[in-house]
């Protein structure tokens, strides 16, 4: 994701600029999107494909707005470069994405990563759908298109969004008490205690 996010940073400055430096910084940027995990880059392939993590770990998590992210700064190098290496990861990252992106999509709600399967945060649910009506717009790919509208109308189930919001709090809880430890407990209590009568729910 950082690597995807720092390209398309770089190469708006460069059109913004015109200072090739900035592209020059793009385009090294744009390696460990296209070197193996195996070999100390972010690219895992399997027999689906290439896969662009946001973080490694196995096995591989497959989180989806990192790898969005990454396929966005990809599009944006290509546009200004057409760099063929670059414009082949961009493809197969993209047909990966398309022939797996039914994984993601739990029957109520979208999957913030697939190993092991957690479900959005809302938040992430929300940049699921503008991530994926990007990718519809710029690929035209229809499975694309009809999962952000599919991934959106499971925000307008009242039980569906409350799920969600009580489940991204309890994925920061989680996260604040593995980094605090026993001095989170008086916080992590009342911030429970306010879930449970749904008095927190951002």
């Amino acid at each position: 994701m950082t690597q995807g996010l720092a390209v398309s940073c770089f190469v708006r400055a460069f059109v913004l600029t015109g200072n090739e430096l900035f592209l020059k910084i793009a385009h090294e940027a744009s390696k460990p999107l296209m070197i193996e995990t195996k070999h100390g880059g972010v690219a895992y392939v399997d027999e689906d494909g290439i896969w662009l993590e946001e973080v490694l770990s196995n096995p591989p998590s497959h989180i989806l707005n990192g790898f969005i992210y990454a396929i966005t700064g990809l599009f944006d190098l290509f546009c200004i470069s057409e760099d063929t290496l670059v414009e082949k990861i961009l493809k197969e990252g993209i047909f990966t994405l398309r022939k797996n992106t039914g994984k993601y999509d739990s029957g109520n709600w979208s999957i913030y990563q697939l190993n092991p399967a957690l479900l959005a945060p809302l938040n992430y649910h929300m940049l699921h759908v503008q991530q994926l009506s990007f990718l519809y717009k710029v690929t035209g790919e229809n499975i694309f298109k009809e999962y952000a509208v599919r991934f959106n109308t499971y925000m307008k189930s009242q039980k569906n969004y409350l799920m969600s919001r009580i489940h991204g709090n309890m994925l920061y809880l989680n996260a604040l008490f593995k980094m605090q430890g026993i001095y989170a407990f008086p916080y992590v209590i009342k911030r429970t205690t306010d879930i449970a009568a749904n008095k927190v729910l951002d």
